[in-house]
């Protein structure tokens, strides 16, 4: 098995990876995977990843639920902001969900022709990703940890590392890199109460408390491993 790691999104970086993946892997903690999966947990049908927020307004219709946030706010005349714990709440049975975000819509976007198939990973469904990957059989695997803003973001590289942790068995492949990431992701995984502390005092965790959104970062990382989802990602430009 072959996993490569986007580390975070810059523009162009996805020219330096290779053109085809069995499965890419989005991985947006704070907080669009979260709310995807959260999402997918309360019902929806499918979830669809839109890159501009005009076409989000188009897809606009009953059977449709528009989520998402510019600078962390929701756009006005959404449904829903980018908060897993706004959906939680929320009846989503045989809605489509349509989410649009800063960052993590945006890797994705970049990345749609690197793979058929995209999953939403966060702390909430790690090990079932882990179990998913496992019975898939797939040999070539994109993690792709969207960050923030073009900056790296912790919280989603940590994630990273402990999905290649588990697999480490699997692996074809183990350079200096790799055995760093799986020591982290051991490290890490063998210890929630570090991992918990540490995820709550992240850069990305701090500006979320600044904007009053603090209760997101509570919910994800008081419910780790609480959720069996994989939400299947479908892409609109």
């Amino acid at each position: 098995m072959q996993i490569d790691i986007l580390k975070y999104y810059q523009k162009g970086i996805e020219e330096t990876f290779e053109n085809r993946y069995d499965l890419a892997v989005l991985i947006d903690v704070y907080r669009a995977t979260s709310s995807m999966v959260i999402a997918a947990h309360r019902g929806a049908n499918d979830i669809f990843a839109v890159k501009t927020l005009e076409k989000m307004y188009q897809a606009k219709n009953a059977s449709i639920i528009l989520c998402g946030e510019r600078n962390a706010i929701k756009p006005e005349g959404f449904d829903f902001g980018n908060s897993p714990l706004e959906l939680l709440k929320a009846n989503l049975k045989d809605k489509k969900v349509f989410i649009s975000t800063s960052n993590g819509t945006r890797t994705l976007s970049a990345f749609r022709k690197n793979s058929d198939n995209f999953i939403a990973t966060s702390f909430l469904n790690l090990s079932p990703t882990v179990e998913y990957i496992n019975k898939k059989n797939y040999n070539k695997i994109l993690l792709l940890c969207a960050g923030s803003w073009e900056k790296f973001s912790l919280e989603d590289y940590l994630c990273a590392c402990i999905i290649l942790s588990h697999l480490e068995k699997e692996l074809s492949n183990i350079d200096d890199d790799k055995t760093l990431q799986i020591t982290t992701g051991n490290y890490f995984h063998s210890s929630k109460p570090e991992l918990q502390k540490v995820l709550q005092h992240t850069d990305h965790a701090k500006r979320l408390k600044n904007i009053g959104k603090y209760d997101d970062v509570e919910f994800i990382t008081s419910s780790i491993d609480h959720y069996e989802e994989i939400p299947v990602i479908k892409m609109i430009d």
